[in-house]
């Protein structure tokens, strides 16, 4: 299910970001957006498959992905969304592969 809701987060992101929205944040920020959402598809595939690495890349990748916010100024208080979600499948680790 929280799989599932960060992909829909991404695919959403992935819209926004080549919206005219983020073209105040500079030229670069979309496609570092992007190439930030496509690594967190791939981490994705990871963590749906109950292996480590993909928690461990979800993790990653959502912090990559509120930090490419933060420093192109276009942070917003439900970027956290997404890493809260990713972080709530830590007590889950044992159960990973």
């Amino acid at each position: 299910m929280l799989c599932a809701l960060i992909a829909v987060m991404g695919i959403l992101a992935i819209l926004h970001a080549f919206s005219g929205a983020t073209a105040v944040h500079g030229m670069f920020h979309p496609a570092i957006r992007a190439l930030a959402c496509l690594a967190l598809f791939t981490s994705l595939s990871g963590a749906w498959s109950m292996e480590k690495w993909g928690l461990v890349a979800t993790i990653a990748s959502t912090l990559c992905f509120v930090g490419v916010d933060i420093l192109f100024g276009a942070f917003h208080p439900f970027s956290m969304a997404l890493p809260l979600t990713a972080f709530s499948l830590l007590p889950y680790w044992r159960t990973f592969k």
